[in-house]
Order: C-alpha cells, then structure tokens, then sequence
C-alpha cells in the first residue's frame, strides 16, 4: 500500500458511485481494496484525538526561541505512514543531561490503537494533523512542569531565560544566610572563598517542577533531594547538584548537575528539570521491568 500524500482532496462523488454500484451489483474486492476497507473501518472506529485550533508546532517553536540559557532545548520531527495513516513523534530533549523524551509517550498521549486495546500513537489521515499532535504533546507537559504558561491571549515562558537581579551590596547584604567557617579552619579575610549553600529550600509556587520531583520520588519510594548551591568566582553565578541522601548511590552522578547558572532561582530550577527528566526515564525502565517479569 502506498503511502498517503498529503492533504490530497478526496473525490466523494466517485466514492458514493462506487459504493452504490457495490450495493446494487457487487463484484469481487481486490487485495487493495479490502485492505482499504479495512483500514477505514479501524479508523472510524478509533477515531483521531482532539487537536483544536492551537497551533501547537508554532508554540513549541517560540518556547525554543526564547530559550537563551547556555542548555538550550530541541525539538526534532519523525513521521511514518502506518496502515495508510499518519504517524508522528516528536523527539524533546529538555537538556543535554536529562536526556531526550518522545512525544506521544504512554503516558502523554497514547491511545488503543487496535482491537486488543493496547496502547500507542495514534495515526491521522493527514500528515501535519499527526505533526500537530506530536507537538501539542510536548507543549502540555512543558506547560504541566511551568515551562510555559497561558497568560491572557497568548503565552509566556517563565524559565526560558535567567532573571538578572542586582547584586547586594556589602551594606545591604543579609548576614542570616551566611555558614559559619568549618570547625578548626583557619580565618578567611574578606572576600573569601565561595562555601556551599546546602540544602537550600526550594520555592513550590516559583518552581513547581520542584513539587513534581518530591511526588515522583515519593512514589518510588526515593528520598526526595535536596539542593546543593556553590557560587562560581562570577558574581552571581551558581554551580549546583541534588543530594538524594541515602539513595544517592541508586542515582547518577551527572543528573542534576549544573554550573554557572545565573541566579539561584534559575540554578534551582535549572536542576529540577534535569532530575525530573531521569526521575522519569527511572520510573518507565522500572515499569518495564516489572512488565517483563509479569510476562515470563
């Protein structure tokens, strides 16, 4: 069977002659056309997800383009036809340590797509309704973690880049945030060497991927991390990594490591997406493991 061409006009006219002419005087159904029939016969009986008026590719292309933090995002496009429909995936890579995503994914649009029930993409008559897909996928769950937000008529996208705020100045600085010199150091003159910011709390309402990253972890039964914050010689700028505590050996040592991140709102945030990314890659190869087992 060949595959579909796209957005190619449909002649109903000869469709109802033909159909007519079946019912009134039938004649033997080529291969092709039973095949036809068949696939038709699926597809009515399946049916294609809601996409809406949204442009959801051009959405996804903005949140790109306003991306300007040193690890930017990317997108990529993969379609194939399947049984004289459409399929496409779009392949999402957050960041270069959380690794890339595919959307639709079991658990970010999948649908039954045969008569068993079992779960997959769906396929669409027209080629860019399955692109469109593909991308409104992408965009829903950036939207779930706070990547990007409806605001009035449009959207914005509040973790695109870092906030400059200005630096505080000597006068003006609070002195409660400031850690005591480790036991049995020697005095350090001012400036002085940067010293971690262990276990800084994490702000849900300006970073809700972080509430995200403690619901996952609980239900895998993970200690939820903490954030390690070490300031660079650049001011302002912060290097910072997850301690899971206890289950920091069932983790690897890259996730969640960031450097020179300006701000610590942006560092905090800037770790949580990468933590959230293997949380979730962690809790499919799980499930599959699981599924594996079941099988056996």
């Amino acid at each position: 069977v060949g595959s579909p061409s796209v957005d190619e006009p449909i002649d109903y006219s000869a469709l109802k002659a033909w159909i007519q002419q079946q019912e009134t005087n039938p004649s033997p159904l080529t291969p092709l056309q039973q095949r036809a029939i068949s696939d038709l016969r699926q597809s009515l009986a399946m049916g294609e997800p809601e996409i809406g008026s949204q442009d959801w590719i051009s959405l996804l292309q903005r949140y790109l383009d306003a991306t300007t933090h040193s690890c930017r995002p990317t997108a990529s496009f993969a379609d194939q036809a399947v049984a004289s429909k459409w399929v496409c995936r779009c392949t999402f890579t957050l960041s270069p340590a959380a690794g890339p995503m595919t959307f639709p994914g079991p658990d970010t649009g999948f649908i039954a797509v045969s008569d068993s029930g079992a779960p997959g993409p769906p396929g669409f008559a027209r080629k860019k309704d399955a692109k469109k897909y593909a991308a409104k996928c992408c965009v829903e769950w950036l939207m779930a973690a706070g990547h990007i937000r409806p605001h009035g008529n449009g959207f914005l996208f509040p973790k695109s880049k870092a906030t400059r705020q200005p630096l505080p100045t000597p006068s003006s600085a609070s002195t409660s945030n400031r850690l005591p010199p480790p036991a049995g150091s020697a005095r350090v003159t001012q400036p002085g060497p940067a010293r971690p910011r262990e276990g800084v709390p994490d702000d849900d309402d300006a970073n809700p991927l972080s509430r995200r990253v403690h619901d996952m972890c609980h239900s895998m039964g993970m200690v939820a991390p903490r954030y390690v914050l070490v300031p660079t010689d650049e001011g302002g700028c912060f290097n910072g990594s997850p301690d899971f505590g206890v289950d920091s050996a069932a983790v690897p040592d890259e996730v969640g490591r960031v450097a020179n991140v300006y701000g610590e709102k942006e560092a905090r945030c800037r770790i949580s997406e990468e933590v959230l990314g293997w949380l979730m890659k962690e809790e499919k190869k799980r499930k599959d493991e699981v599924d594996a087992l079941l099988k056996e």
